[in-house]
């Protein structure tokens, strides 16, 4: 909030480069499958009935989806995108800017 003893307004003066790629991937998602998202996503997620935030169902997710805007995502979310390339269920499709999708191989 801009009263706030440390307000952040990146959200409000700094949108995303990216955000209209990242809003369409995020619709074309199937009803189906299982999202695991970092947690500045999940709002964003939050109608589907499959969803978790990282790091609960990582390993059970069909996608997994990370928006690395600040340094707290950079710190907790970097470890996870690093186990999922080296995890071989599963296959990075998408790292535009920030936004980072993993898939799982069928």
């Amino acid at each position: 909030l801009p009263a706030s003893r440390h307000p952040n307004l990146d959200p409000l003066i700094k949108p995303l480069a990216n955000r209209e790629y990242i809003d369409t991937f995020l619709s074309r998602i199937p009803k189906s499958f299982r999202v695991t998202s970092s947690n500045n996503l999940g709002s964003h997620l939050s109608e589907r009935d499959n969803i978790t935030i990282v790091p609960q169902g990582v390993d059970k997710a069909d996608i997994v989806l990370f928006l690395l805007t600040d340094q707290w995502s950079f710190r907790t979310d970097t470890d996870f995108i690093k186990r999922l390339k080296a995890d071989p269920r599963y296959e990075p499709i998408v790292e535009e800017g920030t936004f980072v999708v993993f898939l799982r191989k069928r």
